[in-house]
């Protein structure tokens, strides 16, 4: 069966090398860019399975990573989406409506000077629809370990006003003893656009947008297979606002945003909980200056507070700000990028991140090199909070992170393009949990590390009903301080996405996966093996009506994830919608 499943992945790179040319999807290099119509061509449910399909990019539940780096920043118009309250900086995905996404840009290998701390993985950057027309949509799925979820979303246009809903729950029992989750979620958008008030403004104003997410998850935690935990459970909630503004080339983005964890474990007589809130703003305007030209520049503010059973009152604040200039060479196609961000702490020092990119293009080539500087911050949690499994430690400190890229791009033909780039992220005083032997650890900085590699793909579209997406990352991840390997990270990783489009409004989607084997603990003792999955999803539009369906794990294979939690078996979801 395993190999079947490589077997068809592999039929279809044979029939788009065997078939006449026609336009490629344009998505390649350091950043990806896909739009609303591009996302609701791949036929995904979730923001994680979306992501799961971008080369070099891993997505769980409440995590993401590129190219094995977790420092990644996610925004939902200019709100972050890390969760201030988590161990290991989770990733809120429940306030995310796909339907609702106007695009998703990712930048890989780090964005510090516009984005700021925490970046040294990459940035997300999620930009939600305008509220420009009267429509609706609803979902309902069901499958095995008895999931069922259902989703609903409207919106509606009336004059000057714009308002928007959506809301989604979802209850599964799981795969393992204690498994079960509950969650659900449910956003507000009001935008107000009285054309002849905004003409002050300027061409580029943008109405004010206020929206509204809520995001709550009841589940059980089921521990590692050594150490399980029956009766655990554990509550998350998060609450998010912004109001976004263009006006007068000013754009301005203000977010609060509120998370709380809740853990209880009744056989090790463990209750804790954590409560946080951040307050922040994010002000952007690009400036003539004389002899220099147009510099685009921000400022950022934010404050954050804490307080749980186990955690005295925290009170931080940051402040950043930064410049940015792109020069365009006219003697040579090269382009230079330069970025200065200086960012100021209540909790650390004073740090400066400096950014270079150069970007040379002749006809199909493209040559992009880049060097970045990016601070990673702990967590709240990963300073203060205690559970079964993690003792505090308040002396964390900062990571210091440098990153070096160096990628090509090649489109030969309209319906093949090539990309590969060799990194280098060089960190120092690396945030690491480190488990003891009985089973309980706390996060430490372990001195200088390195992840180095390289992440290529092919992108090929011969015809408008066949996609074929191969990539592999190769991944070196290493403690220079004692030679160990990092734990939960490979070194080979394969993906391969085919999409296949037979007949009008249906749309059948394969990817297969291989992941080499992972250490599962810093001193390099225990390992996860390696594991290969194959994936299947599809789509049938009818008029207005949709039928789908996803099946992971087709092959029921029995594998480690790269923590050593134990992976899901075969799973699979039907449903059906209505878009009025």
């Amino acid at each position: 069966m395993k190999r079947l499943g490589w077997a068809i992945c592999a039929l279809g790179l044979v029939l788009a090398l065997g078939s006449p040319a026609l336009a490629a999807d344009a998505s390649n290099g350091e950043t990806v860019l896909l739009d609303d119509k591009e996302i609701g061509e791949l036929k995904v449910r979730t923001v994680q399975e979306l992501l799961n399909l971008i080369p070099g990019v891993k997505a769980s539940d409440s995590s993401v990573s590129i190219r094995g780096n977790t420092s990644v920043a996610v925004f939902l118009d200019g709100m972050s989406l890390i969760n201030t309250a988590s161990a290991h900086r989770s990733v809120k995905w429940s306030l995310v409506s796909l339907e609702d996404i106007a695009s998703l840009k990712i930048i890989k290998g780090g964005g510090a000077v516009a984005f700021g701390d925490n970046s040294s993985g990459g940035v997300i950057i999620i930009k939600s629809k305008n509220v420009d027309r009267t429509r609706a949509s609803l979902d309902f799925e069901a499958g095995n370990q008895n999931y069922w979820r259902t989703r609903a979303n409207a919106s509606r246009k009336d004059g000057p006003w714009g308002t928007a809903f959506n809301g989604e729950f979802l209850s599964s029992d799981g795969y393992r003893i204690n498994g079960d989750e509950e969650e659900g979620r449910a956003g507000f958008k009001l935008s107000y656009a009285p054309e002849s008030r905004f003409l002050w403004a300027g061409a580029d104003s943008v109405a004010p947008t206020l929206a509204v997410d809520y995001g709550e998850t009841r589940k059980g935690s089921a521990g590692l297979p050594k150490y399980p935990t029956p009766n655990a459970r554990s509550r998350d909630e998060a609450l998010g606002v912004s109001l976004n503004l263009t006006a007068l080339g000013w754009k301005n983005a203000t977010s609060f945003i509120r998370f709380q964890n809740d853990y209880n474990n009744p056989d090790s007589d463990t209750y804790t909980k954590l409560r946080s809130w951040t307050l922040k703003e994010d002000l952007r305007k690009s400036f003539k200056l004389p002899l220099l030209g147009a510099i685009n520049s921000g400022l950022l503010f934010a404050h954050t507070e804490a307080q749980g059973n186990n955690v005295l009152p925290v009170d931080e604040q940051s402040f950043g700000i930064f410049a940015q200039k792109i020069y365009k060479m006219k003697l040579l196609p090269l382009t230079l990028n330069l970025g200065l961000r200086a960012n100021v702490y209540s909790e650390y020092d004073t740090a400066l991140n400096p950014e270079i990119k150069a970007a040379w293009g002749k006809g199909d080539f493209r040559l992009e090199a880049a060097f970045q500087m990016t601070n990673n911050t702990p967590t709240i949690r990963q300073r203060y909070y205690e559970t079964y499994s993690t003792t505090p430690n308040p002396g964390l400190g900062v990571e210091r992170a440098t990153n070096y890229s160096l990628g090509a791009s090649y489109s030969p033909l309209d319906w093949l393009s090539l990309s590969a780039t060799g990194f280098h992220n060089q960190v120092n005083d690396r945030i690491t949990y480190m488990r003891g032997n009985n089973g309980v650890g706390r996060y430490e900085n372990l001195g200088e590390t390195h992840l180095s590699g390289v992440d290529a793909f092919m992108n090929i579209k011969p015809v408008p009903w066949l996609m074929f997406r191969p990539s592999y990352t190769y991944l070196e991840a290493v403690n220079d301080d004692s030679g160990l390997w990092l734990s939960a990270k490979p070194r080979h990783k394969f993906k391969a996405d085919l999409q296949l489009r037979p007949i009008k409004g249906l749309m059948l989607g394969c990817q297969a996966t291989y992941s080499s084997e992972v250490y599962t603990n810093a001193a390099n003792t225990t390992k996860a093996p390696e594991y290969y999955t194959l994936d299947l999803r599809g789509e049938y539009r009818v008029y207005k009506a949709r039928i789908f369906f996803r099946v992971d794990n087709l092959l029921d294979e029995d594998y480690l994830y790269a923590d050593g939690y134990p992976a899901p078996p075969r799973t699979w979801h039907v449903g059906v919608g209505w878009d009025f």
